[in-house]
């Protein structure tokens, strides 16, 4: 949101206003997964924001480069490339979480299997 105010004050009103409008329909986006917790599980709900914050922050940092107020946040419109690869956070991170909760699926899975019901048929006991 800096770079919004940033660019404001410098006179680029309309980038500033796109910006701003990426910032706002990504927490929006946020809110509304939010709201339908009960709805939607937590793993697709995360990848979604993660998805929509990576593809609005694309377009802030593209709106950035092609109006060249890059410089007015900071970056030399020269070493812009290295604002964009910043953007391999969201995928990364994606595809962090994508292997754990398969790493968890796996485990919870195999302690499952180990589990046999009791003699006396009240629950059940640990194999060991």
């Amino acid at each position: 949101m800096r770079s919004a105010y940033e660019l404001f004050r410098a006179g680029e009103r309309a980038a500033g206003l796109m910006i701003s409008a990426c910032f706002l329909v990504s927490n929006i986006i946020g809110f509304a997964l939010w709201q339908r917790r009960a709805k939607i599980s937590l793993y697709p709900a995360l990848q979604m924001l993660l998805a929509v914050a990576g593809a609005f922050a694309a377009l802030a940092m593209t709106i950035l480069y092609y109006t060249k107020t890059s410089h007015l946040v900071g970056v030399r419109r020269e070493h812009a490339y290295l604002m964009f690869l910043v953007l391999l956070v969201f995928p990364l991170m994606m595809i962090i979480l994508h292997l754990l909760r398969n790493k968890f699926a796996q485990s919870s899975v195999a302690s499952q299997d180990t589990e046999k019901p009791s003699a006396s048929g009240k629950g059940y006991h640990r194999q060991r």
